[in-house]
């Protein structure tokens, strides 16, 4: 993996890649390739348990920027996932549905929700945070949650 920014709150410890844009609400954002990856942060999957199953639109499905492109179930919490972009979901990581626990094991690897074909990176992208900003949110975030 590359470079990782990290904190630790009480026993926990969460890594955040420096190579990823974030969502506040703990979605990370990769570009490669004129594509996007999109996953959950590790301070998100942390906070919400281990996930239990996991439900994709298929691909081809075209996304507003806060749209939902699918849900999560947790032992903790269910909820939907809001596009970070507007674009086109071009591949789903369909390991997810046999084992959706990549995400609490692997949530910048093998973990990855979704690829999306953006429809306007360069402006949407500036919407996105960087890692240090999203460290400080999400250990201020964690703080709190004590």
């Amino acid at each position: 993996m590359a470079e990782s920014l990290e904190f630790t709150v009480a026993k926990f410890t969460f890594t955040i890649p420096t190579g990823c844009l974030y969502r506040p609400d703990g979605l990370w954002v990769r570009h490669q390739d004129g594509r996007v990856v999109v996953g959950l942060s590790d301070y998100r999957q942390q906070r919400d348990g281990d996930v239990a199953f996991v439900e994709l639109v298929p691909p081809g499905t075209i996304v507003d920027r806060g749209q939902p492109f699918g849900t999560v179930e947790t032992i903790k919490v269910d909820y939907e996932l809001p596009a970070p972009l507007a674009g086109t979901v071009v591949e789903v990581n369909e390991r997810l549905e046999l084992e959706a626990e990549l995400i609490n094991q692997e949530p910048y690897g093998a973990g990855w929700l979704i690829v999306m074909e953006p429809a306007n990176w360069l402006v949407e992208k500036d919407d996105l945070l960087p890692a240090e900003i999203y460290r400080d949110l999400a250990q201020a975030q964690a703080q709190e949650e004590l």
